[in-house]
């Protein structure tokens, strides 16, 4: 399963539904009924034609590699000590919103606020995982 919305909006793990995170061609692909491999079941285009090209190459084009590297992360969230749990929420989720705007100061330029928000996540709780370790 997914997070659809930010650790730092709505944690999953302090309400007992387990550690969440995006995992679009990390984890999770879907082919739809016309070849079109998804990065994930949730989208509708695709990163290429299991019609028109072998699954390899699919999985190792520029595309995938855009899903696979998380490079869809919003810029307030890659400083985040919790990037790699939260992965910066679904990215249809930033596509509905519309913007980064409802982000806490995480990615203020004011060290007091981004302090401050950093307190107040701790006085909270941990969001009770450790950062997953590349393999």
């Amino acid at each position: 399963w997914y997070s659809p919305i930010p650790y730092c909006l709505f944690n999953p793990v302090l309400h007992d539904l387990g550690a969440k995170s995006c995992a679009c061609v990390d984890g999770i692909l879907s082919v739809d009924p016309s070849g079109q491999v998804l990065p994930c079941s949730s989208f509708e285009s695709g990163i290429g034609s299991l019609l028109e090209e072998d699954f390899d190459t699919i999985f190792a084009n520029r595309q995938a590699r855009y899903w696979k590297n998380k490079e869809f992360v919003p810029p307030a969230c890659r400083s985040c000590p919790d990037i790699d749990v939260c992965a910066g929420a679904c990215p249809l989720y930033w596509d509905a919103a519309g913007s980064f705007a409802e982000l806490p100061v995480l990615g203020s330029d004011d060290p007091a606020a981004r302090k401050g928000w950093e307190k107040s996540r701790l006085k909270s709780g941990s969001f009770g995982v450790e950062p997953v370790e590349a393999v």
